[in-house]
């Protein structure tokens, strides 16, 4: 029988972020802006605190920023 194992507390963190992030962009007294960064700094703290480890290099939080660039975001932003 195939066993479900439980993601990584990083995963878990994310999930539990995103969970709350749309409950706080359901409520309509805090600014869809307001949310959005803290979102974005809470995920960049909590990944300069608590390095994440992917094939023995660590994940450097300012590479969350760099798919900002991406011709492909932009587009559909533009959509």
């Amino acid at each position: 029988m195939l066993e479900l194992a439980l993601p990584n507390a990083h995963a878990l963190a994310v999930m539990i972020l995103i969970a709350v992030a749309l409950v706080l962009f359901a409520r309509d007294d805090i600014p869809l802006e307001t949310t959005s960064l803290v979102v974005i700094v809470l995920l960049t703290v909590g990944f300069q605190l608590f390095p994440f480890e992917m094939d023995g290099r660590s994940v450097n939080p300012s590479e969350f920023f760099l798919g900002f660039g991406n011709r492909a975001l932009i587009a559909v932003c533009a959509l």
